[in-house]
């Protein structure tokens, strides 16, 4: 009985929701699987996630044209391809709102009026990480649609999410979204948002929210609403006058043009900053004093009758409701004038809260006469606006003049000052912390895994390490990677900026701060942001790009991000390995000299109170533009420089990238949306070469990165770590899609994590997924329904990747070991595709206790656990790399002493039900192999023995605590032969006595040739 039968038959069969057989056991075209349609519904088989069934109306939005015909932003790729298979069963959404179906990059959601929706991408990606269809952005209520200059959208309940290949997904909701929308979405001033709805803090209080924006922000509170603010404006709000949670507070309006056209305004709840636009400058305001200097009459009251007897009726008002009047002197008169010193002289204030104020001053000169009536000597009435800053200090509007025989000498004084937003002679004084970066990093000294967790969204803090294997095999790395005694200077430069936003307990300025355990603990956190799985895909890129050894364009990058409200930290080392890496806080750009362009920076090792001059030395980053290279004083004796080509490297890291706490770097792969594999290596070992399935190396010998672009693995990269001392080389190969596109190989990445003992390390493989046409009429397929059961694995590739190594098949016999159907497809450049996704690493030991190597991808789980003999090298291959039916092989060197090996194999996860094998006490001699896989959704043990007869124990789990467990001892594989170890029930109350078979055969295609209930 195949799978998709058992399924059927354990759903009820006929008499189940899915009712009848319409469209019997069928495999998919692309040859990964096999589905059967029924009168109300689908199942679907393949190896990663077994038989998966889904209800008629999920299958009618799958099969609609929004889904089989519809295209991606890619236009050769359909949606439905896209989606991949279903990963498990359809379920009713909480509340009974619906139903949803989670497949390997998307979803399909039907709503409670059975109207469905499709999600997929990095749209579908934010939305799992926001909750989904449980969280606060309610279920979908549009497919992805294009949106202008070639983003993409869905529309929710409550929120929209937008997507570019530029800004990436980010989740705008609220009346963050209703201002949005009226300035015209992605489509207004404002672009596409670059971070999802954030908190505004003030200490530990949360006073508002926020989202940033490619061109600007908006900001919102319960008290003043959601209004935006971008450019000049917005950045000297944030650097100068303390932000949202500075003397000015929220925004209440948009950017205004004034009437006159003089300024550019932003109102506040205290104030205004208005821009100028002849000069540039910012102007706060937030009242006006009326300071009088002088009254002055001139004339008689005729003969005998002396001078003017002068007093004065004076009104001031505002269009936002301010009075003020009064007489002068309160009763007579002042003779015929009367001068006033500073003290004497201010009369009133006038509150300056929007822009759009006028303030009119009227001043009535008054002759007395008593017992006659009073003579009326002129008038002065003058109206003030924004155009003029409401300031006679800075405009004369002719108010002091003569008006008939009364002068009123007076001034206006607005409270603000101007401030050139490029003007950052205090930022290193004010907005950077005033201890240094090794003070610091001493007192945090080891990352712990309460920081650790605290750092990456998907780590727990009580997580088991059985089923987080691969999490606590990071944190090794992470916790050497980043030793606090060495300086947490990214850490430091990425608060400073979260400071600047309103986004973290530290207020501005944070000059203000001594090292204390709020600080300790959040400079900790950040710091780790650096190993986020988005953070390590952004540098790879760049540096495939060429973009870390491009001077020109982080000065260029990290100003434009300035510029724009965005911000954001410089990485920098000292040699093309990065041998030591350090980051810093730019904030000031100079380009006037045509060959000596200077980048001002707040540099973690010597903040302002360290070295008060803060424009030259370790200050400042020198760039040559006219041969692209950088020069920068690190400590007094330290010289770092690089080019276009070569010596240390420098890359600007926006705030976008860094906004919100990151995943692990393997959590897209976990997701499904890109297949991927984490590689870790701990304790007692060292991977000294790591060897494709076409022979491309990665290292030369002495573990230097192979240059060769011919016989390297393509495009090497260098993935660094600022710890402002750390002595690491930190390698990684990267496989570029532009490379191997032109031979039809699929891209996949190769990056080896930062380590500070070179016994600890990750590499990180990335495959884009292999796209299935997943339906079709019969009589249109190449391979056989008789290649899909579980023992063969379903996937051609995933045959020749476990052949290959186990069978020593090589790319000129392979078609001879291969189905006949299968064999007529295999050309040149599908076997090295194949071979692309195959990998061996030696690994060298180490010494004393054991190494442990685990391989995670959003399919498999591995753990390897071996004793580390000193100088012997054992072998791990990984086949089929991004298949369903990856296999993972570990073989002894051929002078090897035997060792007992563990390998913990476990497979697809999700919510929280995971299926584990745990192998042990493997004992293997010297030239002896042992693969496994895991097929049929994790039920199935695949073991294939290349050696003698080999002696094994297993234990198999299940649930998120890792019992129930069934255990079977004194276990043996034949020499060279198959094994597939299967419990009859992985329920979790019938697991523990549930019957185990263990069916041997001569190879993974033959008959069975034993069945044992074990």
């Amino acid at each position: 009985m195949t799978p998709i039968e058992q399924k059927y038959q354990d759903l009820g069969g006929a008499s189940s929701f899915l009712g009848s057989v319409v469209t019997p056991e069928t495999p998919t075209p692309g040859g990964q699987g096999s589905y059967a349609d029924y009168q109300h519904g689908m199942i679907f088989y393949n190896p990663a996630y077994g038989a998966v069934a889904f209800t008629q109306e999920i299958e009618t939005k799958w099969k609609s044209a929004s889904v089989a015909t519809a295209t991606t932003s890619d236009p050769n790729i359909t949606v439905r391809e896209y989606l991949g298979f279903p990963v498990h069963d359809s379920t009713v959404i909480a509340g009974n709102r619906g139903q949803v179906c989670y497949f390997e990059r998307g979803m399909i959601v039907i709503n409670s009026h059975s109207v469905g929706y499709v999600v997929y991408g990095g749209i579908y990606i934010q939305y799992r990480n926001l909750g989904d269809v449980n969280g606060s952005m309610g279920l979908p209520t549009s497919d992805e649609i294009a949106a202008p200059a070639g983003g993409r959208t869905n529309s929710f309940e409550n929120a929209n999410i937008y997507w570019t290949s530029g800004t990436g997904a980010y989740e705008v909701h609220g009346a963050i979204r209703d201002r949005y929308n009226a300035l015209g979405g992605p489509a207004g001033i404002l672009g596409y948002p670059t971070s999802n709805e954030s908190s505004v803090m003030h200490g530990t209080t949360e006073v508002g929210r926020y989202n940033t924006f490619a061109a600007g922000s908006i900001y919102w509170s319960g008290a003043s609403g959601a209004w935006e603010v971008h450019g000049s404006l917005r950045q000297g709000w944030l650097t100068q006058f303390g932000g949202p949670t500075g003397e000015l507070g929220f925004p209440t309006s948009n950017e205004t043009n004034s009437s006159g056209d003089n300024f550019r305004f932003n109102n506040f709840q205290h104030g205004v900053l208005a821009w100028q636009k002849s000069t540039g400058n910012i102007r706060k305001i937030t009242k006006v004093d009326l300071v009088v200097n002088a009254f002055e009459s001139k004339g008689d009251d005729g003969a005998f009758r002396g001078s003017q007897d002068l007093y004065v009726k004076m009104t001031v008002t505002s269009s936002t409701g301010f009075s003020f009047t009064k007489r002068y002197p309160g009763d007579g008169d002042m003779g015929a004038s009367h001068n006033f010193d500073g003290n004497t002289g201010l009369f009133c204030t006038i509150p300056v809260m929007d822009g759009n104020t006028h303030i009119t001053v009227k001043m009535e000169g008054w002759d007395s006469d008593w017992p006659d009536g009073d003579d009326q000597l002129g008038t002065i009435n003058v109206t003030y606006t924004i155009d003029n800053l409401w300031d006679t200090t800075t405009a004369n509007t002719g108010a002091q003049g003569w008006n008939g025989d009364f002068k009123a000498t007076f001034n206006l004084k607005a409270d603000g000052f101007h401030v050139d937003p490029n003007d950052s002679t205090n930022f290193r004084k004010n907005l950077f912390w005033g201890f240094k970066n090794g003070l610091i990093g001493t007192q945090i000294g080891t990352l712990s895994k309460e920081i650790f967790a605290s750092t990456f969204t998907d780590v727990s803090q009580d997580e088991t390490w059985f089923w987080h294997p691969f999490n606590a095999l990071f944190y090794l790395v992470y916790k050497s990677a980043l030793p606090g005694a060495k300086g947490v200077c990214f850490g430091m430069s990425l608060e400073a900026i979260y400071a600047i936003k309103g986004q973290s307990s530290s207020n501005e300025p944070v000059s203000q701060y001594g090292i204390d355990d709020v600080r300790k603990n959040q400079i900790a956190i950040k710091h780790g942001y650096q190993l986020g799985g988005n953070e390590i895909d952004f540098f790879a890129e760049k540096f495939i790009m060429g973009a870390t050894h491009d001077p020109v364009r982080a000065f260029n990058e990290s100003r434009d991000a300035f510029n724009r409200g965005e911000m954001g930290i410089l990485s920098l080392s000292n040699d093309a390995s990065f041998t030591k890496g350090h980051a810093v806080l730019p904030y000031s750009w100079d380009s006037s000299n045509a060959t000596r362009w200077v980048i001002k920076i707040a540099n973690p090792n010597t903040p302002f109170v360290a070295q008060n001059d803060g424009t030259v030395g370790d200050g400042e980053i020198i760039i040559n533009p006219t041969n692209n290279s950088f020069t920068y004083q690190h400590g007094s004796s330290e010289t770092w420089s690089g080019n276009s080509s070569s010596g240390g490297r420098m890359l600007s890291l926006p705030f976008s990238l860094l906004c919100t706490a990151p995943r692990t770097p393997f959590w897209e792969a976990l997701a499904l949306l890109v297949v991927g594999s984490l590689l870790i290596m701990a304790d007692g070992g060292e991977v000294t070469q790591i060897t494709d399935g076409n022979g491309k190396t990665f290292y030369k010998p002495g573990r230097i990165i192979n240059e060769d672009n011919a016989t390297r693995i393509p495009n090497a990269a260098e993935i660094k770590v600022s710890n402002a001392g750390a002595k690491t080389t930190i390698k990684t190969a990267i496989v570029d899609t532009a490379a191997i596109a032109t031979k039809g190989i699929i891209d996949q990445a190769i990056v080896k994590l930062p380590v500070a003992d070179p016994t600890d390390s990750m590499h990180y493989f990335k495959t884009t997924p292999q796209y299935d046409k997943m339906y079709a009429p019969p009589g249109t397929l190449k391979i056989s329904a008789a290649a899909l059961g579980s023992l063969s694995l379903s996937h051609f590739t995933t045959m020749v990747a476990s052949k290959n190594f186990a069978a020593g098949v090589s790319k000129d016999n392979l078609k001879t070991t291969m189905q006949a159907d299968i064999a007529a497809s295999m050309t040149t450049a599908v076997i090295e595709q194949a071979n692309a996704r195959s990998l061996t690493l030696d690994v060298r030991n180490t010494g004393g206790g054991t190494y442990s190597w685990g391989l995670n991808t959003g399919v498999l789980s591995v753990h390897v656990a071996a004793p580390s003999v000193n100088n012997s090298v054992d072998n791990i291959a990984i086949d089929g790399i991004g298949t369903p039916g990856q296999a993972i092989t570990f073989k002894l060197n051929a002078n090897s002493a035997p060792k007992n090996v563990v390998i913990t194999i476990g497979g697809y996860n999700e919510n929280g039900v995971k299926r584990m094998f745990e192998v042990s006490n493997i004992a293997l001699v010297a030239g002896q192999s042992v693969t496994a896989q895991i097929s049929n959704g994790s039920k199935e043990l695949i073991l294939y023995n290349s050696g003698p007869d080999l002696s094994f124990d297993v234990k198999m789990l299940t649930s998120a605590h890792g019992n129930p467990v069934s255990v079977k001892t004194g276990l043996k594989i034949d020499a060279n032969k198959v094994a597939i170890i299967s419990p009859a029930d992985w329920a979790v109350a019938k697991l523990p006595t549930a019957p185990v078979a263990m069916n041997l055969f001569d190879n993974l295609g033959g008959p069975s040739i034993k069945q044992l209930s074990l």
